[in-house]
């Protein structure tokens, strides 16, 4: 799938929309420099990510310069895992501020990935045991987390270290 990244501003925030596979021919957006306020990078859409995206995308994040804060929102699963595999896909001012978790009814095979903001988590364990568990919109049995728990929730040590 082509990547595309539209680029809006609303006042003191300039907003990202990422879209596609974050690969080599990604073109990832330039930027007026320095980048007035917060940037706030929507993530929800990225469905695949590899090493040549990796590397484009922390080049161009070293290279935008932001009057305030980096923000990521709705990162998409295949970002998180990356975000957890990756000490270097972050650099230290960008602030994850919500993530998609993937879920799965085992009665009926549905998928669905929920938002949750990171403010409402404190520690890995307590995400695990919070959202692990919800009903399926289609048989109303109890979906389950579709990730190590353990794994995907890692990231929050190193984000809560550098943020508090």
């Amino acid at each position: 799938m082509k990547f595309k990244a539209q680029v809006s501003f609303d006042g003191e925030r300039t907003l990202v929309v990422m879209n596609g596979w974050l690969d080599e021919r990604a073109e990832l957006p330039e930027l007026e420099q320095p980048v007035g306020g917060d940037l706030i990078i929507d993530l929800e859409k990225v469905t695949m990510v590899n090493s040549m995206g990796v590397r484009n995308w922390i080049q161009w994040q070293s290279a935008v310069e932001v009057e305030k804060n980096v923000m990521l929102i709705n990162c998409s699963p295949v970002v998180v895992k990356q975000i957890n595999i990756l000490d270097g896909f972050l650099n230290d001012r960008t602030k994850i501020e919500s993530i998609f978790v993937p879920y799965f009814c085992e009665d009926c095979g549905f998928e669905e990935n929920k938002l949750i903001k990171i403010a409402q988590i404190k520690s890995p364990d307590e995400a695990a045991e919070a959202f692990g568990t919800y009903k399926c919109p289609k048989c109303a049995m109890n979906m389950e987390l579709d990730m190590v728990k353990s794994q995907y929730f890692a990231f929050l040590e190193k984000q809560r270290a550098k943020f508090t």
